[in-house]
């Protein structure tokens, strides 16, 4: 099974660019343009590193505007989001396995990321380690310079992780709710308290009509065991 992540700071996407976990190759293609280039340059990556490590400043998370709040598909700034010397090493009675080693890329504001590569390629490790889902243990050693804005970041702290979501490969959903109540249940949890129950139901409204639901909006999404969408 593959995992593929999109990690989008922006509705309107010019850019789609791609890596590869195992080689570190970097496409980007435009769409106003035809031409692709393909670039095995670390140099941006090593201008983060002129911002030393320790230097760490608190992310101040800007204030919503109302049409934000009420538009899921509003366009928002973004971030730039970097990573680099990223390693992930298991460590069991065997000796030690190393399941990443030395990967570094980047998200810019504005595009779509797409990290690809073959079965156990540690396309997973490697977004779980970004999305601040994995950290250092007795079984598994985590190093990495992750940087948001050329500041350097720890995606495990819940600062860092109110600016990043993590959808898994399989669907976690009730089988009893429907699709109304699911993605309501899913925006109140997520959601600042800002937003008032008026926003929050205009915003369940137009993510089930952006995704083709509103038909089957009140239909139980059902399972493996319950009949049902």
């Amino acid at each position: 099974n593959s995992a593929a992540a999109a990690l989008s700071a922006s509705s309107s996407i010019d850019n789609i660019r791609r890596m590869d976990v195992e080689s570190g190759l970097s496409t980007t293609s435009s769409s106003t343009d035809n031409n692709i280039t393909t670039n095995i340059d670390s140099t941006t990556i090593r201008r983060r590193k002129r911002t030393s490590q320790s230097s760490v400043r608190p992310l101040m998370r800007r204030a919503s505007t109302t049409e934000e709040r009420r538009n899921p598909f509003a366009v928002r700034e973004g971030n730039l989001y970097t990573w680099c010397n990223v390693n992930m090493t298991l460590n069991n009675k065997q000796g030690e396995k190393r399941l990443l080693n030395n990967v570094w890329g980047e998200v810019p504001p504005g595009e779509i990321t797409a990290i690809m590569g073959p079965s156990g390629a540690g396309k997973t490790s490697l977004l779980n380690i970004l999305a601040g889902r994995a950290q250092t243990k007795p079984t598994l050693t985590i190093t990495s310079d992750i940087r948001m804005n050329e500041y350097a970041v720890d995606p495990t702290t819940i600062e860092v992780r109110k600016h990043i979501a993590f959808v898994s490969q399989d669907d976690s959903l009730s089988f009893t709710a429907t699709p109304r109540e699911a993605i309501r249940f899913s925006a109140k949890l997520r959601l600042p308290r800002i937003n008032s129950d008026e926003e929050i139901e205009e915003l369940t409204k137009k993510m089930l009509e952006e995704l083709g639901l509103v038909e089957c909006a009140d239909v139980m999404i059902g399972g493996e065991l319950v009949k049902g969408i």
